[in-house]
């Protein structure tokens, strides 16, 4: 069996210096919550996400970090605390996994959030989603679609 690409997405480690990298880029962060064990998870990113990622035409529009809902790790919240990734969940009412949230340097959403889908279309969409995000922060930024 071949290399799964869906590793290629950073997990989020510490969203409080992450945060400040987006404030100083003035751009977004992109949070993808997904569920180990539920395989729409890895579809989503090995056919949609990471595709447009390595196709390098996203970046400097948005960081992207990977949240394992149900993974037990400790992540360093946007206020320097660390925190588990279920309260993430809760912090955003997470119900349905995979899904891709679009959030501000302090953790605040920005844009609707996407959820898993025809991924035909998913570039589209996500590109939306990224452009809307960028329009919230005042940024003068778009991703041409």
């Amino acid at each position: 069996m071949g290399k799964s690409f869906a590793a290629d997405l950073p997990l989020a480690i510490n969203l409080q210096q992450l945060g400040e990298q987006a404030r100083k880029a003035h751009i977004p962060i992109v949070l993808v919550f997904t569920y180990q064990g539920i395989r729409s998870g890895e579809q989503l990113k090995e056919e949609a996400l990471l595709p447009e990622l390595r196709s390098g035409e996203l970046d400097g529009f948005a960081f992207f970090r990977e949240i394992v809902v149900n993974d037990n790790r400790k992540i360093i919240d946007f206020y320097g605390e660390p925190t588990s990734s279920k309260v993430f969940q809760q912090l955003y009412n997470l119900t349905s996994f995979p899904v891709v949230i679009f959030v501000n340097a302090d953790g605040e959403e920005i844009a609707d959030p996407l959820l898993s889908g025809a991924y035909d279309y998913y570039a589209f969409y996500l590109k939306q989603q990224i452009n809307q995000a960028l329009k919230a922060l005042g940024s003068p930024k778009r991703i041409h679609q």
